[in-house]
């Protein structure tokens, strides 16, 4: 499960259960409870499941042996389709033309600093994420491309924003 592969049905409920619980309650719920939430009788088909979305950085466990085990949610930014094209645009890919805000949006992300950005990621999360992902990653064309819906582009290196491709 990586940044670029969508959470199944059953995980998002997995991920809503743990967040419903946390909520009301103040803790997180148990695999067992976990189970009756979304329809899985199975603890072992459950605890599956959370070593899944743990390897993909949803969720936290701590707790070991002889001790009571806790679930964290881990806030990931999400990417949508429409972000990732947006930001493939302006980056000189095929994409999703954005209009003025999030074109200017987009600009002010590539320009800014380790600071500027942790404030931007505040609001625009998703969008610092997708900016983030094309200039640092090997493969982040690919990744937001295959977000995005769209072929991968044959020019496998980011233009910087505001640059002629």
């Amino acid at each position: 499960m990586s940044e670029t592969t969508p959470l199944t049905e059953r995980q998002e409920n997995i991920l809503a259960a743990i967040h419903d619980a946390i909520r009301h309650r103040g803790y997180p719920p148990s695999i067992r409870e976990i189970g009756d939430a979304v329809g899985l009788a199975s603890t072992s088909s459950v605890a599956g499941q959370l070593k899944a979305l743990e390897r993909g950085g949803y969720i936290r466990r701590t707790g070991g042996r002889g001790q009571s085990r806790t679930i964290e949610l881990v806030r990931r930014p999400v990417i949508t389709a429409a972000t990732a094209g947006h930001v493939l645009h302006e980056y000189g890919h095929r994409g999703t033309e954005p209009g003025p805000f999030r074109r200017a949006l987009i600009e002010a992300i590539a320009r800014a600093d380790i600071l500027d950005r942790a404030q931007l990621a505040d609001a625009y999360p998703g969008y610092v994420a997708a900016v983030s992902l094309i200039e640092g990653a090997e493969d982040g064309v690919e990744q937001l491309a295959a977000i995005a819906g769209v072929p991968a582009p044959a020019m496998l290196r980011p233009v910087p924003c505001g640059e002629a491709v």
